[in-house]
């Protein structure tokens, strides 16, 4: 439905804002990880409705509370001046009021309530897919820049990102790299099997929503 579209395309927007937020502060990947975590928790626990909180602030509310999870802290004024240089590249000089300070700080309990202040960090996934893949596996350039773009692109799903024990995006991120390359994924299953001793199955669903992405 067009309701529900819309709905999608602001959450894909405001996942977007957490990206570029993200790197325009020079944040680790793992503060991006954890943000966009934190984002969709916070729409599981059923707080969808877009008249109460608009997403794009929620993102930066979850980046807000990232940023101290995972000891990369940063100003909510520095955040918000991120975002709208983000928005209008054009402006020299970025004036942030009070008002819209205070809008995003007190979304922050929003966030820390949905999570229910659960801190508990998941190892950082970017630093592992480099680990497995590159070091474990010997997978080439090529294959890594695939496959951190797709671990990327599984951020920006709700049901992929709250639902799976990190190893299984990690490896459906490589063997979907391995994949759009034409590449063999002999390694990569016979590494998920012996090694981690995965379901099958559930990499299975996970790698074809990856590619529904």
């Amino acid at each position: 439905t067009t309701m529900t579209l819309k709905y999608e395309q602001s959450h894909y927007d405001a996942l977007n804002l957490i990206f570029n937020v993200c790197q325009r502060l020079a944040f680790p990947m793992r503060t991006f990880t954890t943000a966009c975590l934190y984002f969709h928790t916070f729409y599981e626990k059923g707080n969808d409705d877009e008249s109460l909180h608009n997403p794009s602030d929620i993102a930066l509310a979850a980046i807000l509370v990232a940023s101290k999870t995972e000891e990369t802290y940063r100003r909510i004024r520095e955040i918000l001046q991120a975002a709208v240089i983000i928005a209008h590249p054009e402006l020299i000089e970025v004036n942030i009021s009070e008002e819209e300070r205070a809008r995003v700080v007190a979304l922050e309990q929003s966030v820390l309530d949905a999570i229910q202040y659960d801190f508990c960090q998941r190892p950082c996934m970017f630093k592992m897919l480099m680990s497995i893949g590159k070091v474990e596996l010997g997978s080439g350039r090529d294959t890594m820049n695939a496959a951190w773009n797709a671990l990327v692109k599984l951020h920006f799903k709700q049901n992929l990102i709250t639902k799976h024990p990190w190893i299984y995006l990690i490896m459906a991120s490589l063997m979907h790299a391995r994949t759009s390359l034409k590449k063999s994924t002999s390694k990569e299953l016979d590494f998920c099997e012996k090694v981690f001793h995965l379901d099958m199955k559930t990499l299975s669903q996970v790698k074809a929503q990856l590619a529904a992405v």
